[in-house]
């Protein structure tokens, strides 16, 4: 950020145009797209820089979510455990990892927009082309015999945990700050979070997801389940909302709300309705039997070999 100082990194898909420019797309509503908003509101371009092939802390830190004004450079040192080595780029005002195998050194014009795309996301559909910014390069830096790391994307796993890991960590912080009693979450799919909580009363679960909604834009679907529930357990995700939820009583929405524009099925500019389903367990569920399944304590004193014989 130019009136700050502060560093923002984010991962951006570059689609190559020419020998010195890059179409880049950017998220509205995220941070990158604030910054360039910003300059291109004075007729100015954005100085950055791509780093290609470096520390796995970065990786991490450029995922993670985090407020707009926060040092990103000082929390990847603290991910490292170290200091990270930093050098000046030659032709930006930027600051670059020192260990980095590539460097591109550019400005994202203002007032420039070309077709961008299509691209497989990791929605897993190939979005729409469309008009995006450039990025023209100035200079490219490298090692001696550089080596070129990609991510495979779309759906591929490699792009989906590398995402996921910095996500959960954010969102459980940010929602353990509303409310304390929840315990873990999960990214399940694309735009959606499972939280699990010791519900201690009623409204409590409600609370959760809107807070969950307020950590990121891009979450369209929130499910909260009892902290016996296992959420990294989909099908016993599905038995929670099968057996615990009234759609009027226990599902809101939230329409028409600033989504990712990576959703196929979102309006432009990533318009959505959003949906929160409180799968928790309910009084009426006092009125009738507990969870069925046999004692702990009969199960240890049963012995298979005493029924299946060892020739079997």
């Amino acid at each position: 950020d130019p009136d700050t100082g502060v560093y923002n990194l984010s991962y951006n898909r570059l689609m190559v145009k020419g020998k010195d420019r890059l179409g880049i797309f950017m998220t509205v509503g995220k941070h990158l797209n604030a910054i360039y908003s910003k300059l291109e509101d004075l007729g100015k371009p954005l100085e950055v820089a791509v780093s290609i092939g470096n520390h796995p802390a970065c990786a991490i830190r450029a995922l993670a979510i985090g407020p707009y004004e926060e040092e990103e450079l000082g929390i990847l040192g603290a991910l490292k455990g170290s200091p990270l080595e930093m050098v000046k780029c030659k032709t930006v005002d930027s600051m670059v990892p020192a260990g980095a195998e590539i460097v591109l050194e550019g400005e994202i014009e203002p007032f420039t927009r070309e077709e961008e795309g299509p691209f497989g996301e990791f929605s897993g559909y190939a979005t729409r082309a469309g008009m995006n910014p450039v990025l023209r390069v100035k200079a490219i830096t490298h090692r001696p015999d550089p080596i070129y790391q990609d991510i495979c994307g779309g759906q591929h796993r490699e792009h989906l945990v590398l995402a996921t890991i910095p996500m959960e960590a954010n969102y459980l912080r940010v929602i353990k700050g509303a409310v304390p009693e929840v315990e873990a979450v999960r990214v399940a799919a694309a735009f959606t979070l499972i939280i699990s909580m010791r519900k201690t009363y009623e409204g409590q679960a409600r609370t959760a997801m809107i807070a969950a909604f307020n950590a990121d834009l891009y979450l369209k679907h929130v499910i909260v389940v009892d902290r016996d529930i296992r959420i990294a357990d989909l099908q016993h995700v599905l038995w929670a909302i099968a057996t615990r939820v009234q759609a009027e009583r226990d599902i809101f929405i939230i329409p028409r709300a600033r989504g990712s524009s990576l959703d196929p099925s979102a309006e432009p500019l990533g318009v959505v309705d959003k949906m929160g389903i409180d799968a928790t367990a309910k009084p009426s569920l006092d009125q009738i039997a507990p969870i069925c399944k046999v004692p702990k304590e009969v199960m240890e004193r049963i012995k298979l070999e005493d029924y299946i014989d060892e020739a079997f």
